[in-house]
């Protein structure tokens, strides 16, 4: 997956955010985020944070060198949540919790 599928995965569904609004967003010049998906031109360091500070992510997914695109303190910070709910509960409650869950997530995105 290059940079522009990795950027355009992380756009909200619910939401119809264009690219110029990204841009927009995280004050980045319009247009240039889209010459990163002809693979002519590199993203900034710069451009590149604000991108990542913007979705929460590493520059590391970003740019592909990992598939993981949480910060390593926010992967911990979800395990230890995640313990946290589900210590003690059998299989079929965990089931039952992940059901809701994504129950909740899909009726924000209707």
């Amino acid at each position: 997956m290059n940079i522009m599928e990795r950027i355009k995965s992380l756009l909200p569904h619910g939401e119809a955010k264009t690219i110029a609004e990204l841009e927009r967003d995280c004050g980045i010049s319009n247009g240039t985020i889209g010459k990163w998906g002809v693979n002519t031109y590199s993203p900034t360091t710069n451009n590149l944070e604000k991108l990542a500070d913007y979705f929460n992510v590493t520059t590391d997914y970003l740019l592909g060198r990992t598939d993981n695109p949480f910060p390593p303190e926010l992967h911990n910070a979800k395990l230890a949540l995640y313990d946290s709910v589900f210590a003690g509960l059998d299989d079929a409650d965990i089931d039952a919790l992940k059901q809701m869950a994504k129950h909740l997530r899909d009726k924000g995105n209707m």
